[in-house]
């Protein structure tokens, strides 16, 4: 742990646990597994999903504006063998939470704990939204329409319809829209809405960080309408309208009922009452759901990393074990990159203290610093199981693109 951290990272709990039982293999799942097993060495870690393989999809905020989308895929079995972690193929039936067990299709498994990552669903309404590689295919082409210039003013509406939508990509992808209708050379004549339900722009990472992308805002004339959810949205006038999607969780026989916004409830429990302490991810005696199909607003892979980390010391694995240092940020800490084109917005915190509003303590290091986004920044995955994959190949790909459509405007 840095010296000069001071973060209460969760208490730990004593346990006899022997065998963990992680669903889903996505980020949250694969994330979680390797902080229990580096963490907890004794514990039997036990990772289901579909299948054998992570996939990392591409950038959906690149591919609109020309950057071919390439997925990343990372084989589990070895990789995750290695950690001593067994990799299970197959499909969750329901949870029998009084016997701890869970059952698949082809066999019934025991557990001492149980950790649910099975993500979740967009839900689509009919609008033009940026939730698969063919809406972003869809979205690209409605904008092909604003790389030449018109007879008249236009605008782009980028939104964020609910609190339950994690608003940061939204603002990135205002921010690329911005670089390349001023490639195209008709940035002039367009403008550029983000409106979002929240108040101030990231204030789940602070004040600094809203007031740097406020600042950023101003500086490239985006405007941000705060408060505006599904139904104060209408009466804004635009010639296009791109949603970030309204998600859900899947439900689970045998768990508790998704919640109104349609997740798993988890609370928001400190136990000190005032400072950092353990978030109660447990929906059930032993049964924990982490990543985006709990209830807790921040669904991106930063979160997840820190909800991983806080689990794996919550069961008692001993935090020295999970002293490693990703791209210079340490174990105890999680970070958020941002991609400004020109610069990226970095948010670093300790362990994420809060995950519930105001989400961080008022300490949180926001900056702007100069060179291109890492993602999956400060993780497990990107640490062990990543190596040179491309992983940050989408946001090198957009500068090329925004840099050979400059040079080709008219001096």
């Amino acid at each position: 742990m840095s010296p000069a951290s001071s973060t209460r990272l969760p208490e730990h709990r004593p346990t006899s646990m022997r065998r963990v039982v992680i669903v889903g293999a996505g980020v949250a799942g694969v994330e979680a597994a390797l902080a229990l097993a580096i963490a907890h060495p004794t514990a039997q870690v036990m990772l289901i999903g579909s299948t054998t393989t992570l996939r990392l999809p591409p950038d959906l905020v690149y591919v609109p504006f020309g950057v071919e989308p390439t997925s990343v895929e990372v084989p589990l079995q070895r990789a995750l063998a290695r950690f001593g972690i067994v990799t299970v193929l197959g499909g969750l039936l329901r949870v029998d939470a009084v016997n701890h067990v869970v059952e698949l299709a082809d066999r019934s498994l025991g557990y001492d704990a149980l950790v649910i990552a099975t993500g979740a669903r967009p839900v689509f309404d009919g609008s033009l939204q940026l939730r698969s590689l063919r809406d972003a295919r869809r979205v690209g082409s409605e904008l092909a329409a604003f790389a030449v210039p018109a007879a008249r003013r236009r605008s782009i509406v980028v939104h964020a319809p609910a609190a339950s939508t994690w608003s940061a990509p939204a603002f990135e992808f205002a921010v690329l829209l911005d670089a390349w209708l001023r490639a195209c050379g008709t940035r002039d004549a367009v403008d550029v809405v983000v409106t979002h339900a929240g108040g101030e722009p990231l204030d789940q990472f602070g004040p600094e960080a809203s007031d740097l992308l406020q600042s950023l805002a101003r500086q490239r004339r985006i405007e941000l309408l705060g408060g505006r959810g599904d139904e104060a949205f209408g009466g804004i006038d635009s010639d296009l309208v791109i949603e970030f999607p309204l998600t859900t969780a899947l439900a689970i026989p045998g768990l508790p009922a998704l919640d109104a916004n349609g997740f798993q409830a988890v609370a928001g429990r400190r136990p000190d009452g005032i400072t950092a302490g353990a978030i109660d991810f447990e929906v059930a005696p032993d049964v924990y759901v982490i990543g985006d199909g709990n209830s807790l607003p921040i669904k991106t892979a930063f979160a997840a990393a820190w909800e991983a980390r806080a689990l794996a010391l919550h069961l008692g694995g001993r935090p020295e074990l999970l002293c490693v240092d990703v791209d210079d940020v340490p174990f105890d800490r999680v970070t958020y990159e941002l991609d400004l084109v020109t610069s990226t917005l970095s948010t670093t915190f300790d362990a994420a203290s809060r995950l519930l509003p105001p989400f961080v303590d008022p300490h949180v290091d926001a900056r702007i610093i100069d060179r291109a986004p890492r993602k999956l920044a400060g993780s497990l995955i990107r640490q062990h199981l990543l190596g040179r994959t491309g992983i940050d190949a989408s946001a090198q790909a957009f500068r090329a693109i925004v840099a050979k459509a400059t040079a080709s405007l008219p001096a």
